[in-house]
C-alpha cells in the first residue's frame, strides 16, 4: 500500500527544489520510454514505487498523439492535460499518489520522454 511519505508539503518540496538533475536519461527496458533523473529520484527514492511511474508512462503513451503532456496528480487521481490546459483523460488509482495530502505534483510527457518541470 503506498502511504504519505513527507510530513508536509514544505518537506516534498524542499526534496524536490534540492535534487540536482545530471542530464542522463533512463530507457524503460519494457515499455521503450525514456524518464529524466529527476523522474527516477522522485519515484525510487521519495516515493519509493516503480507501479506508479508504470501507470503514467501506460497512460501518456495511449495519448501518444498530443506531443507536450501535463500530469498532474493529487489525492488519488492522476490528470493527463494537453498544451492548452485540456484535460484528456482524469483516473482515479486504488492506491493515494505518495504526496502530502492537499498538494499536487506535475510530471511533463514530451515526445516518451517523462520529465520534472524543473528538467523541462
Amino acid at each position: 500500500m503506498i502511504r504519505t511519505l513527507f510530513a508536509s508539503e514544505v518537506e516534498f518540496q524542499k526534496k524536490i527544489e534540492r535534487f540536482r538533475s545530471t542530464g542522463a536519461l533512463h530507457k524503460h527496458p519494457f515499455l521503450g520510454f525514456y524518464y529524466t533523473e529527476g523522474v527516477k529520484y522522485v519515484m525510487y527514492d521519495l516515493f519509493k514505487t516503480q507501479k506508479l511511474l508504470l501507470r503514467i508512462a501506460r497512460e501518456a503513451s495511449c495519448l501518444s498523439e498530443t506531443s507536450f503532456i501535463s500530469i498532474r496528480m493529487y489525492g488519488s487521481c492522476i490528470e493527463f492535460r494537453d498544451r492548452d490546459g485540456r484535460v484528456l483523460q482524469k483516473r482515479k488509482e486504488e492506491e493515494p499518489v505518495p504526496i502530502p495530502r492537499d498538494t499536487s505534483f506535475c510530471l511533463y510527457w514530451i515526445g516518451r520522454t517523462l520529465l520534472l518541470p524543473t528538467e523541462y
